[in-house]
C-alpha cells in the first residue's frame, strides 16, 4: 500500500499523519453579490468561527489566502471596499495527528486542523501550501487529546 498521501511534513521536520481532508467550493454557501476583500474577510472569519466551535481554537491554523483582483479597472469603483477580489476556488480543511510530539506519557496523541484555499481540488496539495505547512509550529499549537475522554 502506498503511504505517500498519508503523511505530511510540518514544523520543519515532523512527519504527521493525515487523518482527514475535507474540501468544498469556496463560495458554495455565499449569497452576497460579487466577492470583495471585505466580504472575503467576513467569509474567512465565518469559516474560522465554525472551526473553533468544533475544535480547540488554539489548534486551528489558517494559511492566509491571496486575494486576486477580478477586474483590473479599479478606478470605476467608488470605494476600495467595492473592488472585486476573489479567493482561490477550493476551501480545504486538513486534520493531522501525531504521537511523536512529546515524551510525556500523559500527552500522547496530538492533533491540528489546517485550513487553506487553493485553485483545484487536492490531491495534490498546492506546492505553495505544502511549503507553508512545513513552517507551521505544530509542536507549539497542537492540541493534545485527553486519553480519559
Amino acid at each position: 500500500m502506498d503511504n505517500s498521501n498519508k503523511y505530511i511534513t510540518i514544523d520543519n521536520d515532523l512527519e504527521v499523519k493525515i487523518e482527514s481532508l475535507c474540501q468544498s467550493e469556496t463560495y458554495k454557501d455565499v449569497l452576497f453579490g460579487y466577492p470583495t476583500e471585505h466580504r472575503n474577510k467576513l467569509l474567512i472569519n465565518s469559516i474560522l468561527r465554525k472551526a473553533h466551535q468544533t475544535n480547540n481554537p488554539q489548534s486551528v491554523y489558517l494559511i492566509q489566502p491571496e486575494q486576486r483582483l477580478i477586474d483590473d479597472d479599479i478606478e470605476k469603483y467608488k470605494s476600495p471596499l467595492d473592488i472585486p477580489k476573489e479567493l482561490p476556488n477550493i476551501e480545504c480543511h486538513l486534520r493531522v495527528t501525531s504521537d511523536r510530539v512529546t515524551n510525556d506519557k500523559n500527552q500522547t496523541d496530538s492533533t491540528m486542523l489546517i485550513i487553506w484555499f487553493q485553485d483545484e481540488f487536492a490531491f495534490p496539495i498546492d506546492p505553495f501550501v505544502l511549503e507553508k505547512i512545513k513552517t507551521i509550529p505544530y509542536r507549539k499549537l497542537c492540541f493534545f487529546k485527553d486519553d480519559d475522554i
